[in-house]
């Protein structure tokens, strides 16, 4: 449940790498509405594949694993339900945060067959299990 070291998320310091942390590191991340403190976590090496998402005429990819889950919306933006990246499928629209609501969704394009062997990358939030990628897009993240 994680990312690759070059992913980046939003926080109260600007949009920065996991690369750019080590693990046990306090961060103050973007939540839906509010920011919330957390604590960025290395898993070790694992499967990372690209999921490629496109928003009007951005194509963007991000790296992250199989079991990685993702809060999906409908075409206004409201919640309705989460998918492991394995689960995800053409079309499927990933939830933002509140403060791109009323801007297109990233749509998923396509998950990658060939994964590859990295480093991974996430966070814990206790609270709600949610952070934000530099993308707008609200992931969920770790409880505990």
């Amino acid at each position: 449940n994680g990312f690759s070291s070059d992913t980046k998320i939003i926080t109260s310091e600007g949009v920065m790498p996991f690369k750019d942390f080590k693990d046990g590191d306090c961060v103050v991340i973007k939540g839906d509405t509010t920011w919330k403190d957390a604590t960025v976590k290395y898993f070790g090496k694992a499967e990372l594949v690209k999921i490629k998402v496109k928003r009007n005429e951005s194509v963007r990819e991000i790296e992250t694993t199989l079991w990685h889950k993702w809060i999906l919306s409908d075409i206004e933006g409201n919640k309705i339900d989460i998918a492991l990246t394995a689960e995800l499928e053409e079309g499927d629209l990933l939830k933002q945060t509140h403060d791109y609501n009323g801007t297109q969704s990233w749509e998923v394009v396509s998950v990658s067959d060939f994964p590859r062997i990295d480093d991974v990358w996430g966070l814990v939030e206790p609270e709600h299990s949610e952070f934000t990628l530099e993308n707008g897009i609200l992931t969920k993240g770790c409880p505990v």
